[in-house]
């Protein structure tokens, strides 16, 4: 492979979005596990991380970062994910009160 290879791929809007899903993944899941360590739900957890790593938190302390990583150009399908996401969460919840 050679040297920009990894520019490459993430030059890509499919490498971009798998790394954002990547980090997003990672970090909510770290910040879940955490406070369930502390006796908290873990979806606690997953909430704040997606607090930090959006603009009010990422944008805040390193703009350049929260820049690169979620480019204005990729939010479009990355949203739609997360409508995807609160849609299967509403229908678990729904599906547990009956």
């Amino acid at each position: 492979a050679t040297e920009g290879s990894w520019a490459q791929h993430l030059a890509s809007p499919l490498g971009l979005f798998l790394l954002q899903l990547l980090v997003l993944l990672l970090v909510a899941k770290g910040a879940g596990a955490l406070l369930k360590r502390l006796g908290q739900p873990a979806v606690i957890g997953e909430m704040a991380a997606g607090l930090m790593m959006g603009a009010l938190v990422l944008g805040s302390l390193l703009p350049q970062l929260q820049g690169a990583l979620f480019p204005a150009s990729s939010l479009g399908p990355l949203g739609m994910l997360s409508q995807l996401g609160v849609l299967m969460f509403l229908l678990v919840a729904g599906a547990e009160l009956d």
